[in-house]
């Protein structure tokens, strides 16, 4: 799992060149399991896990150091912004606050505070909202992003709220605003192929905003191309 991950990241970046800001977001459920028992935020659902959750918090912060090295060998600035999952809430938020402290003297580096389940970062003219997707249709996040962010809505030109969640590539657009989510790496576990949530490709994406002219690049790489 580091192994792909980290790679992907590393062609990603090759992909999409060098550029003023990178932006590392990590669209939630990063961790699959939330605590000890290895079930997810809710307490419900246990998952399939390599090794305990110490493990995989070890693994989590050795993938986000090595990919924040290598967004700062080809960035001058680093933003990391990272979304709450149903699978992994309170890790999300304590590995957030770990985050911040460890890069507080990087210049370079800047760690969104994620105590919030909406995010949000203008860019030029653009505006990039962020949420997991758990219990959030697009209108319903349309209506919230109108009324909560009225301001940075009516200076920017271009408007995107990215969201994860269901591990398929969708894109909507309502009222100006584009609603995309995302594939992901990962294998289906037990459950989820149990439960029938089987045929996504799995892959990781990156896209490239210009501050005046909105999205101009969209880049993907797949599994197959990291074994």
């Amino acid at each position: 799992a580091e192994r792909v991950t980290v790679g992907a990241i590393e062609k990603l970046i090759q992909a999409s060149g060098g550029s003023e800001v990178g932006l590392m977001l990590d669209l939630g459920d990063f961790g699959h399991s939330d605590n000890l028992a290895n079930t997810t935020s809710s307490g419900q659902n246990h998952m399939d896990m390599d090794g305990d959750y110490g493990d995989s918090i070890s693994a989590q912060v050795r993938v986000y150091r090595r990919s924040i090295d290598l967004l700062l060998a080809a960035h001058n600035k680093v933003i990391l912004m990272q979304v709450r999952g149903n699978h992994n809430s309170s890790t999300s938020r304590c590995m957030n606050i770990m985050l911040k402290a460890f890069y507080e003297d990087e210049p370079r580096v800047e760690v969104l505070d994620n105590a919030m389940k909406f995010q949000s970062i203008v860019w030029g003219s653009n505006l990039l909202v962020t949420h997991h997707g758990d219990k959030m249709a697009p209108k319903r996040a349309f209506e919230y992003i109108v009324g909560a962010m009225s301001e940075s809505w009516g200076a920017c030109k271009h408007r995107y709220c990215l969201m994860g969640h269901i591990h398929h590539e969708t894109s909507i657009e309502l009222g100006g605003m584009l609603f995309s989510t995302f594939q992901a790496l990962p294998a289906s576990d037990a459950w989820h192929a149990d439960s029938g949530f089987t045929g996504a490709k799995r892959t990781m994406s990156a896209i490239v905003y210009c501050k005046e002219h909105g999205e101009v690049q969209r880049h993907k790489v797949g599994i197959g191309q990291l074994s």
